[in-house]
Parts: C-alpha cells; structure tokens; sequence
C-alpha cells in the first residue's frame, strides 16, 4: 500500500477516535448507559492501536527498523528480568 493511502487511512482512523469520543461516547454517558459507553471505550483502544500501526507504516524504514529493535530489546530484558527472578527463587 502506498503511503499516500495509510495518510489517508489515518486521517479517517482520526476522525472515527473523535467522533466516538465527542459524540457518542458523551451521549452515552449523558444517557447513563454504561454498558454502551464501555463499548464506546473499548473501540476507541481499538482504533487508537489502529491508527498506531497506521502511523509506524508511514515512518521512514530506518526508524520502523529502530523500533523494532527497541521492542526487540525490552522484550529481551523483561525476560532476563524474569529468569533471573526465578533462577532466585529456585536457590532458596
């Protein structure tokens, strides 16, 4: 796909986010149905992680490149965190 379509692609993702923050997740709570302004929530995240993924596409490669190096890293220390946690545990 081409860049010019993820522009667009999240500008329209922008837009839903705003209209389903202003509009209708308001309404929702103005009515006092919670259960409807919980799903308002939810698809906000979900078109919020949209419009990340959207956006990381139109990054130059040489920084989509260095985030996933940095994902790749925390991931990396979280699990030496973790074995290094139990490998404790385990000794007592």
């Amino acid at each position: 796909m081409s860049k010019k379509r993820f522009k667009k692609g999240s500008e329209s993702i922008q837009k839903e986010i705003d209209i389903h923050k202003s509009i209708k997740l308001k309404g929702a709570l103005n009515e006092g149905n919670i259960e409807l302004a919980r799903y308002y929530e939810k698809e906000v995240k979900r078109l919020e992680e949209q419009l990340l993924k959207k956006q990381k596409k139109l990054l130059p490669r040489s920084k989509r490149l260095k985030l996933k190096w940095n994902k790749w890293l925390t991931l990396l220390q979280q699990s030496l965190k973790v074995s290094s946690i139990n490998n404790k545990e385990g000794d007592t």
